[in-house]
């Protein structure tokens, strides 16, 4: 087999041989013009993606895609709109402002749970359906086989010349006849395989498969109307953060309204599919053929269009192909469909990040629409972002984005944020009834961090001494955003689960040198919060990390509140030991600053705010539902107030011994009861 020439987009390697299933949109095709595709011509650039039966080819080298690691239908419109979105406003010479407006939640969700016109059909043709598979059209056949004479009633012309030419049939002969034992008998039998019963059947398969990706779909969408409806009761964090998801949805539909609608409509369409299920246990059905394939097109014979009930199943099968579903696709069709969706899913992961910055005040300086291959300079409108001066976002035509800070002042260490987007479903289950295979899914994950990128110590500054100058020239561990949902990563061990979701705030021994896995969706609250507090961690960690500020510099950078805006006076930010920094605001009362480790003596940023947290356990999502991207160093899993916090380098807590470990340390379980302090 010929090397192919493909670049793993994680790792940066050219021409990586590929063994085991293959991970969607992580490669891309390079080099050679004259490249075949799944047997389609293509160009480099083009991601490795499946044919219609998850296999790919490129120049004679094959391999396989795992078909529940592709995104779910509903994922995947969602994710298409956002890039269409995307598109639509490169063609009308849109701006930064007008993209950072788009919602990252699935586009027009009062549209998705209301009834279809196809859904309509079938609720009217559905009784004439019923009544066909109860009284079906047959013909009758003629059978003809030999029998015992006390169970014949009909013998065909040629009986008595078969039965002299068979002894073994005779009872006994008597002196005129023969008296038989058996005799050839015909009987009457009921044929039920019509072209217009085989319609009926193939049109009840098809619709139950088209009911049941309609019901996974609400029931997605229950789930997130039920998400923020008990978003108060789960969650007992900060009131910033529900403020601010609530203001997400309040773009869409109104949560109790649409809980209540979609529960009414999803509980229609099961009772809809139970009655098309149960005509599959029927005679008619059992007895047709089960991989009858008749195409698309329609054959309307006499019965189709006169028979009072065949009619309107006729009806519902042009009503179907009308609607365009599971219409057959040609090759071409299938990896142009994929392609896009992996566009859309840079677009939407690019969506998030936009918005990220502006939620911690960044804005475009010219108000440019980003868009593959471009470079904007964004800066802040308040003091947040001093002593940096803006931010350099970077949209590279592989699909990878990169942050750079800009800064006038040399004396700190400033390190890019690399984020790769990747459209594949890791955690999805393999089933609806079984969980994702774990020796798979950690193959693909060792096959991910094979590359490990070694990082130098960051500098120590002296106390009252800005530090030495350090120029970023070396790669750093890329941070991960893929399609994923909570409820796809509850049937994984804890492990795993956090490998998953892992910012690289709270990194233990092993961990520290892999790329950081995140997971969004547009099916998810939380994915823009997660990406802001990604976003907030590389920039809060390097600004807070600069100080101490040299004798030129103002402290106002250092008083600037990071949870409500304000600027706090000059007696809230007090300079400690091993230069470090504490600063409260009098508004909101939270606390900014750098601690220092007492195990590895490094210094890491924290933000500590006034929410307590009421859930009695801890799992790898507890800080996104309760926190959001209000806290910097991840808070200790035993530490019911949330007060101290994770060091992201040695991945300890103050309250660390040897003898005693929270189930993070431990990673046993798939949550960890938290024991309840008295007040």
């Amino acid at each position: 087999m010929s090397e192919i020439k493909l670049r793993n987009r994680v790792t940066g390697e050219t021409g990586v041989a590929l063994e085991g299933p293959t991970l969607y949109g992580l490669f891309q095709l390079e080099g050679e013009s004259d490249l075949l595709l799944n047997g389609e011509s293509v160009f480099s650039g083009f991601r490795l993606v499946p044919d219609t039966c998850y296999r790919w080819t490129v120049n004679g080298n094959e391999g396989i895609f795992l078909p529940h690691q592709l995104p779910a239908d509903i994922t995947a419109v969602g994710v298409t709109e956002i890039g269409r979105r995307h598109a639509q406003l490169l063609e009308e010479d849109g701006t930064w402002t007008d993209w950072v407006c788009v919602s990252p939640l699935i586009p027009d969700i009062d549209r998705r749970i209301r009834i279809e016109p196809l859904e309509e059909e079938l609720q009217r043709c559905l009784p004439h359906l019923e009544e066909v598979f109860r009284r079906p059209r047959t013909r009758l056949n003629l059978e003809v086989e030999r029998t015992w004479v006390s169970r014949a009633r009909r013998v065909p012309p040629d009986a008595t010349e078969y039965l002299a030419s068979h002894t073994e049939d005779w009872e006994y002969r008597t002196l005129r006849s023969v008296r038989p034992r058996r005799v050839l008998a015909s009987y009457a039998e009921e044929d039920f395989d019509l072209y217009e019963n085989r319609v009926a059947a193939r049109l009840v398969d098809q619709m139950v498969a088209y009911l049941s990706r309609r019901i996974e779909l609400l029931e997605k969408l229950r789930r997130l109307y039920q998400q923020v409806i008990d978003f108060s009761l789960q969650v007992r964090g900060t009131h910033w953060l529900e403020r601010r998801l609530y203001g997400l949805w309040s773009d869409s539909i109104d949560a109790n309204e649409g809980l209540n609608r979609t529960t009414r409509l999803r509980d229609e369409l099961d009772q809809l599919r139970r009655r098309l299920q149960a005509l599959q246990d029927t005679p008619v059905y059992r007895s047709l053929p089960t991989r009858t394939e008749l195409g698309t097109s329609l054959r309307m014979t006499n019965i189709l269009v006169n028979d009072q009930h065949y009619r309107f199943v006729a009806r519902l099968w042009l009503e179907r192909i009308r609607q365009s579903v599971e219409r057959p696709r040609a090759a071409r069709e299938v990896l142009d469909a994929h392609q896009t969706l992996c566009r859309s899913f840079e677009a939407f992961c690019v969506l998030l990040i936009c918005r990220a910055l502006r939620e911690l005040g960044i804005d475009a300086e010219f108000d440019e629409l980003p868009r593959p291959g471009s470079m904007i300079r964004a800066v802040g409108a308040a003091k947040g972002l001093e002593p940096f001066s803006a931010v350099r976002i970077h949209w590279q035509h592989d699909g990878v984005v990169i942050l750079e800070l800009e800064s006038s002042r040399k004396a700190h260490f400033l390190e890019p944020l690399r984020i790769v987007t990747l459209p594949s479903t890791l955690a999805a289950p393999r089933s609806a009834t079984s969980g994702p295979d774990l020796d798979v899914l950690d193959a693909q994950l060792k096959h991910l961090v094979g590359a490990k990128l070694s990082r130098e110590p960051e500098p120590r500054p002296t106390w009252g001494k800005p530090a030495p100058i350090k120029v970023e020239t070396r790669p750093v561990p890329p941070v991960i955003l893929y399609l994923g949902t909570p409820d796809e990563r509850v049937r994984l061990p804890l492990e795993l689960a956090r490998r998953l979701n892992h910012l690289g705030s709270e990194p233990l021994e092993h961990e520290r040198e892999e790329p950081r896995l995140l997971p969004v969706s547009p099916l998810a609250l939380e994915s823009l919060e997660r990406v802001t507090r990604l976003v907030r961690w590389w920039l809060e960690r390097q600004r807070f990390l600069a100080w101490p500020p040299s004798e030129q510099e103002p402290m106002e950078a250092w008083r600037y509140c990071p949870q409500c805006s304000r600027q706090a006076p000059e007696s809230a930010l007090q300079a400690r030991d091993a230069n470090t920094f504490v600063c409260l605001c009098v508004g909101c009362k939270t606390a900014w600053g750098t601690r220092l480790c007492k195990f590895c003596r490094e210094k890491y940023p924290f933000i500590e705010t006034v929410a307590r947290s009421g859930a009695t356990t801890r799992d790898v999502d507890w800080i996104d539902r309760t926190f959001g991207r209000d806290v910097l160093a991840s808070p200790c899993w035993r530490n019911e107030a949330a007060e101290d916090f994770v060091c992201p380098s040695c991945g300890r807590c103050p309250g660390w011994t040897p003898g005693i470990r929270c189930g993070r340390c431990e990673l046993k379980g798939h949550n960890v009861r938290i024991p309840q302090t008295a007040p």
